[in-house]
């Protein structure tokens, strides 16, 4: 069902025809009229009760709402809804594809679009009309509409390292207060470029996913981090370890960036704030490494 705030202003005259209208979009009335013409009372009410028990209450005010809806559209447009012209249809589906909510999100799904249609030749079928949604331009209309909603979002172009080394300029200052905060972008900056991580697999690294491997044959330093490995994330992937190289350059190097962050965490724990403004201070006289 659509929300309350798409929902669409009524004309007069279509309130007038609800009105006057049956209990369900899908019955034809003066189809009935013409059964009580040629049987009794008891059989007309027979077919009466089957034919509007066919669909649920639930289908029955949806279809009335789309038809309403189509109605609505086709009076501000001059056309004429009953019976409909297939490219009016297909029309009138391409506008509720490109309509939007304030914040830019498409206000109806692909399956309500397809509610809406089938609405429509629901109400053409009881009335003893050819549905216009089996015309070709209709069909072609919901499948491109299904294929544009299923069509995958263009991916951000990946951080190179210059936008890195970018990124890493703009971090605070050293020293206090500011250091600590230089310590923990740094941290994230470069543990993210070097695994590729999405924002919540870094927001879920813990010391305890850090492994420190050294290569027995050159010495050089790996971290692996583990990233869910107790459960799976939210698109099925199951736990799996990133492997974090030591860069070439101590300023885009993720294992210092973590060295640095545990050696800034140890001195909070065992000194507090002293411990940590000292430790701050004496990197922040250092001179800057290659």
């Amino acid at each position: 069902m659509d929300t309350p705030e798409h929902a669409v202003a009524l004309p007069d005259a279509v309130r007038t025809r609800l009105a006057a209208g049956t209990q369900s979009v899908l019955v034809d009335a003066r189809a009935l009229e013409r059964v009580r013409e040629r049987f009794d009372d008891d059989q007309a009410r027979a077919l009466g009760r089957f034919l509007a028990n066919a669909q649920s209450p639930n289908t029955l005010r949806a279809y009335r709402t789309d038809w309403t809806a189509f109605t609505a559209w086709c009076l501000a447009e001059g056309r004429t809804a009953l019976p409909a012209e297939a490219v009016d249809v297909a029309v009138y589906l391409a506008a509720c594809a490109q309509a939007r909510t304030p914040d830019g999100r498409p206000a109806l799904a692909p399956a309500s679009i397809e509610r809406r249609a089938a609405a429509i030749a629901a109400v053409h079928g009881a009335h003893g009309l050819a549905s216009p949604t089996r015309a070709e331009v209709v069909r072609l209309t919901l499948r491109g509409i299904r294929r544009t909603r299923r069509a995958r979002p263009r991916r951000k172009d990946p951080v190179v390292l210059a936008t890195l080394e970018a990124l890493l300029a703009h971090r605070p200052g050293p020293g206090h207060p500011g250091g600590v905060a230089r310590l923990r972008d740094t941290v994230l900056l470069l543990t993210g470029f070097a695994g590729a991580l999405r924002r919540s697999e870094l927001a879920g690294i813990t010391f305890d996913d850090i492994t420190v491997r050294t290569d027995p044959a050159g010495g050089a330093t790996t971290l692996l981090v583990a990233l869910g490995a107790t459960k799976t994330d939210q698109e099925g992937r199951r736990g799996h370890v990133v492997a974090l190289p030591r860069g070439r350059h101590r300023h885009t190097c993720p294992v210092c960036a973590l060295a640095d962050w545990a050696e800034l965490r140890t001195a909070h724990l065992e000194g507090g704030t002293d411990a940590v403004r000292a430790l701050l201070a004496r990197a922040a006289a250092e001179p800057p490494a290659a």
